[in-house]
């Protein structure tokens, strides 16, 4: 009955984004933006604009919180609140980064400001990227100061999720693998504006990339993308297009595809499916390293395996012993092993930077063979890269005259 139940919901699903529904759907039933849980106390986030970078402070709140029994309790939606923001500034381009920082504040239930504990070690500085139409885009860039580190890892965060709710685990990640760390917000998610879809969502990793190029001068072969759960998607879809090369993947408790989270048991990978990873994670060259719960209950560990048998440069694929979906990170008994595995990761992309001449040669996607498969993304990415590339041209010419 629950096979009949998941393929009925298929159909469905196929049938009613072929009427044009699909974004409005996967808004309703995919994406979880972060809400106010309003029966409990919870920490809040404020950016400042710093005053190095800007004529008039502005300050704008937003709440951060705990996602657990999301479903259940009273929500108010921060759309509202996004939509206060200005957009002031040109859109970016790959030659000209233009983003001032922020500064960050907590905030308690009562409005009080509350600084962030210096942290030894690290500096956390805040951005506003800007995004498709001009929508800002929030993201927080965790620096180690001591040892400096020329490597970053790109992260991209699970569902009803926001830059408040990481702080911890960006913080935790810095300072236990001596390496630098940058988290963004999805559109529609916390601090950032825009509608939640997924398109959208590969736009923000998109350009959060080419922030990290361009404006903090990383070199593409020492980005490390990370996706945690849904940021598998974006992260899957960024590393294996042929204009984002990279050093190396991390999935960590990621789907295979949007669709197989609903029935694991699909062969092929419908038209208008979200996140097709399965599919383009054959197209990534370099190494990549998955990890995943066998108890987890929300997206079943037989999607890592489905990842794993594709990819050209598997370098783990780690089935974590008692672990659901989330944990592996914090649990007392995994903890220490999955800072060793990814140390181990890095140094190995570290290596690969010193020995390998052509390497952003060869860490750009390639097809693993001549096989295509045909997918919603194909046209429409094609389509929008057009559409951002006429933008950056009409900005351009604006410019100069």
């Amino acid at each position: 009955m629950s096979n009949l139940k998941s393929s009925l919901t298929v159909g469905i699903f196929q049938s009613l984004s072929f009427c044009g529904l699909r974004q409005k759907i996967l808004k309703n039933i995919a994406f979880q933006p972060p809400k106010i849980i309003q029966l409990k106390a919870q920490i809040k986030l404020l950016i400042r604009q710093n005053k190095l970078n800007a004529n008039p402070e502005i300050r704008q709140k937003s709440k951060s919180y705990d996602d657990e029994n999301i479903n259940s309790l009273g929500l108010i939606d921060l759309a509202e609140e996004l939509m206060q923001f200005s957009s002031g500034s040109t859109s970016p381009t790959r030659e000209d980064p233009i983003y001032p920082t922020h500064d960050f504040y907590l905030i308690d239930e009562n409005g009080k400001e509350i600084i962030i504990p210096k942290q030894e070690n690290l500096e956390l500085t805040g951005y506003f990227l800007k995004g498709r139409k001009g929508h800002r885009i929030a993201s927080l860039y965790v620096k180690s100061t001591f040892p400096l580190s020329d490597m970053v890892i790109l992260f991209s965060h699970g569902n009803a999720s926001d830059l408040g709710y990481m702080i911890d685990t960006l913080i935790d990640l810095c300072t236990n693998l001596r390496i630098n760390v940058f988290a963004y917000e999805y559109s529609g998610y916390g601090l950032s504006q825009g509608k939640c879809t997924d398109l959208n969502i590969i736009n923000n990793i998109q350009v959060a990339y080419d922030f990290l190029v361009t404006q903090l001068k990383f070199d593409p072969t020492k980005i490390i993308v990370y996706g945690y759960s849904i940021g598998s998607g974006p992260s899957v879809m960024l590393v294996s297009d042929n204009e984002f090369p990279v050093g190396g993947l991390v999935v960590h408790s990621g789907l295979s595809s949007g669709l197989r989270v609903v029935n694991n048991k699909l062969k092929s990978t419908p038209f208008y499916d979200i996140f097709p990873n399965v599919d383009r994670i054959q197209n990534v060259t370099c190494p990549v390293f998955i990890m995943h719960g066998l108890e987890d209950e929300i997206i079943d560990f037989t999607q890592a395996k489905l990842l794993a048998n594709n990819c050209q440069r598997l370098y783990e694929h780690w089935e974590v012993e008692n672990i659901g979906h989330s944990g592996i990170d914090t649990n007392a008994e995994h903890r220490k092993k999955y800072f060793y595995k990814l140390r181990d990761f890095i140094k190995l992309i570290q290596q690969e930077n010193q020995t390998i001449k052509e390497l952003k040669q060869r860490n750009t996607a390639s097809p693993k063979n001549s096989k295509s498969y045909n997918h919603y993304y194909d046209n429409k990415l094609r389509d929008f890269h057009l559409i951002c590339k006429k933008i950056e041209d009409s900005d351009t010419l604006q410019k100069k005259g």
